[in-house]
């Protein structure tokens, strides 16, 4: 691909993101992977299940068991996909002039906070967050603007509100 398609794509992706005419993106950040560790686990214990339930001699409780796996693995599987569609439609995008934050599908909240406005970035985390490098972010703006509820589960929260910071010095 060359750099002019490259570009036109990028150009394309910002556009469908919210980024407006003389802005440019300085940060896009993302939903953590550990948001698919739940539907894991629950494929995992229906995996387990299946396990037992052919070990099982019995063909009548064989048969429950195995029914039973199969509605656990797809419930996580279900869970799973619901997750990836989180992941993949929420918007985390910080611009040279304002945060752009867009979440959902069929319905969707969006939010578009002028840099100028923002007063505090907080940012939490738990210990697992910490090791894992994700958290939940809250952002208070002047005239009662910010996030009504904090996005939860952010990759690399800190370097978020570090690029908020970044892009506040450039704005004064």
């Amino acid at each position: 691909m060359s750099s002019k398609e490259n570009s036109s794509a990028q150009q394309r992706k910002n556009a469908a993101a919210g980024v407006q005419k003389g802005e440019h993106v300085i940060h896009r950040a993302s939903l953590h992977w550990v948001l698919y560790t739940v539907p894991g686990l629950i494929m995992l214990g229906g995996i387990t299940l299946l396990v037992l339930a052919i070990s099982i001699e019995n063909p009548d409780f064989n048969w429950f068991l195995r029914v039973v796996s199969y509605l656990i693995f797809g419930f996580g599987a279900v869970r799973g996909l619901i997750e990836y569609i989180k992941i993949r439609s929420t918007v985390l995008i910080i611009t040279n002039k304002r945060i752009y934050i867009k979440e959902g599908v069929i319905t969707y909240n969006s939010m578009t906070i002028s840099l100028k406005h923002i007063e505090t970035v907080e940012v939490s985390q738990s210990l697992i967050g910490r090791l894992l490098n994700f958290g939940k972010i809250n952002i208070t703006a002047s005239g009662g603007a910010g996030t009504e509820k904090p996005i939860e589960y952010v990759a690399n929260p800190t370097g978020f509100r570090e690029c908020i910071q970044e892009g506040l010095k450039k704005e004064q």
